[in-house]
């Protein structure tokens, strides 16, 4: 890296000329990075596991772990998955709700290309826009379900328990907008929930909660022990929810350094955090949803041996 640097900045440096110029120092990082991508690249695809990468044999070093502690690694990967799983999750029921979204509002959009007249071109430049924000756009969905809105210009909010718009640019996606807040707006706060929920049935079926066995240990009494841990659970999901979040909603914040339109999108904290509180209770009712919904299954199962899939005594064959 350190060689490919200074051929980088040798290269650069030739390449001087009055009236043309090149900054040493990028040119020195940008080859160092790319050194560093193909490197790194090459040397997992030899090592197959970042641990041997650096020489260290991380199944050894975790068979020599005590039990407890191999129960703690377990919990806390199993808590990172279902936490990374509820955001794509979000993520996933956001890019739905955007594209029903887009469907029924098809004839505004369409009704601004019209009066815009861009011609052919204009056409292809502006979907290409509309193409390049639909990440950006799919997260502000994602904000906007949590209940923090997202901002549309400065002093403007845009959630499904308030709608405050000021003049608009007149770009043809922008008549998907909601254009009020009422019950039905509020409906959308279920995406997040669901998210949760199918993290935390998940996680019911990973079977990895090795802090419910610790409870249970040290207390008899199910309800309590059950009650306890799984609001561990949800809390600590919720947690790497937000967590995984936060950086992705901060960086779908853009500027088009226009006037009022400085400040487009939501408030990354804000947003993560009510992500991460709509996730732990999604969590909590799906760890505790699971364990009915599978005993209701077997219970049919017992009932009709014959269904398929089920083996005569009605276990899964």
């Amino acid at each position: 890296m350190v060689a490919y640097a200074g051929a980088g900045v040798g290269i650069a440096h030739l390449g001087q000329a009055e009236g043309f110029t090149a900054q040493l120092h990028w040119a020195g990082l940008c080859a160092a990075g790319v050194m560093a991508v193909g490197a790194l690249a090459g040397s997992y695809a030899e090592a197959r596991s970042w641990a041997r990468l650096i020489g260290v044999d991380l199944e050894d070093r975790v068979e020599r772990l005590s039990q407890r502690l191999k129960w703690a690694g377990s919990y806390l990967w199993g808590v990172l998955r279902g936490g990374l799983i509820a955001v794509v999750a979000a993520v996933g029921l956001s890019a739905v709700l955007l594209a029903v979204q887009l469907g029924v509002s098809w004839m505004e959009i369409a009704n601004t290309y019209q009066q815009l007249d861009p011609g052919v071109w204009g056409v292809v430049g502006l979907t290409l826009l509309h193409l390049g924000l639909l990440p950006n756009m799919v997260l502000w969905t994602l904000s906007y379900t949590t209940g923090a809105g997202f901002a549309l210009g400065t002093g403007t909010t845009v959630a499904p328990q308030a709608v405050e718009l000021g003049p608009v640019p007149a770009l043809p996606v922008l008549g998907a907008l909601p254009s009020g807040a009422g019950e039905a707006f509020l409906a959308v706060l279920a995406v997040p929930l669901l998210a949760g929920i199918i993290a935390g049935w998940w996680l019911m079926r990973e079977g990895e909660n090795h802090l419910d066995d610790w409870f249970v240990l040290r207390i008899s009494w199910r309800p309590i022990s059950l009650t306890l841990s799984t609001l561990v659970l949800g809390l600590l999901t919720g947690v790497v929810a937000a967590g995984v979040a936060v950086l992705p909603l901060w960086l779908s914040h853009i500027s088009l350094g226009i006037g009022r339109l400085t400040d487009i999108g939501p408030h990354a904290l804000l947003a993560a955090g009510l992500l991460g509180a709509w996730v732990c209770v999604g969590t909590i009712l799906g760890y505790l949803i699971a364990p009915a919904a599978h005993s209701a299954r077997r219970r049919r199962s017992a009932e009709d041996p014959a269904e398929p899939g089920e083996g005569p005594d009605g276990t899964e064959e």
